[in-house]
């Protein structure tokens, strides 16, 4: 085909396209958006996860799309809400979720409230001397990070603890969301087949990946079922000081006796459905 044979586009079409692209951008309202602290910092992912090495990930405000999920029943019977939460407000869409370790997920979850309700978190806590109810609040924004040896971790492979009473070293892994789902799959189905649901043993057959290097699940079934209280009650302890985790712990003061308390920041619907 000649110059001559080429089809000419007439410039005032062209000009009418541009204005019409132009008004249309700018009809549309763009969505805030903001970087979120990973306590990860990216340094626990594999190579190939899209959160290796970065220490933020950016996430959309929630909007009334986002309230939506917040209230759809759906959602809230199979317990995949918050995750269909953050599935909607995670920019890079190849971040799925379910690979998201636990305290990367809490962090976003915290954003989330932040951005749509504000960093001001009020509930009521029972005293632990006089068991007086008493309302309290914290500031979101003022939540750290737990300050962790990633550098041990990593050039362990895992996480290392060695047990008191039977003195067995389990290699313990970090636990992600896909993780969680497995845990409550296998408790689910224990229920409905009529048998004990068993929190404790199922999250430590997910955790532990072996036991003085043994990787059978058959001999890791064995030992969990029997694990002393004593050596599983210094494994969480050790475990939970060693991961990458939003802190949630808070102190009070009972305003009927005076006692100072000290615990976990409860986390119910209020968190995410304030009045």
């Amino acid at each position: 085909m000649n110059q001559q044979d080429t089809p000419q586009i007439d410039p005032n079409l062209l000009n009418m396209m541009a204005s019409a692209q132009s008004q249309q951008s700018n009809s549309l309202y763009t969505v805030p958006t903001m970087l979120v602290d990973l306590p990860s910092r990216g340094l626990l992912y594999s190579e190939d996860h899209p959160l290796y090495g970065k220490e933020t990930v950016e996430i959309k405000y929630m909007t009334t799309k986002e309230e939506d999920i917040l209230l759809n029943s759906s959602y809230i019977e199979k317990g995949v809400v918050l995750d269909r939460l953050l599935e909607s407000v995670i920019l890079d869409k190849r971040v799925k979720v379910e690979s998201l370790l636990a305290g990367d997920k809490a962090a976003l979850q915290i954003a989330c409230r932040v951005n749509a309700y504000g960093e001001k978190y009020e509930f009521n806590y029972a005293c632990s001397s006089c068991a007086e109810k008493n309302p309290t609040s914290v500031d979101l924004n003022k939540l750290s990070h737990s300050d962790i040896d990633f550098e041990k971790i990593k050039s362990d492979g895992g996480i290392l603890i060695k047990l008191p009473v039977s003195k067995k070293a389990i290699k313990a892994r970090i636990l992600t969301g896909g993780d969680e789902e497995k845990i409550l799959e296998r408790i689910k189905q224990k229920k409905k087949h009529g048998f004990s649901e068993q929190f404790i043993i199922e999250r430590y057959r997910q955790i532990f990946e072996s036991i003085d290097g043994d990787q059978d699940p058959m001999f890791i079934a064995s030992f969990v079922q029997n694990m002393s209280i004593r050596d599983s009650r210094y494994f969480m302890k050790e475990y939970s000081r060693m991961l990458p985790a939003v802190d949630f712990v808070f102190s009070d003061t009972c305003s009927e006796c005076g006692h100072e308390n000290k615990g976990g920041i409860p986390v119910g619907l209020s968190f995410f459905y304030p009045e």
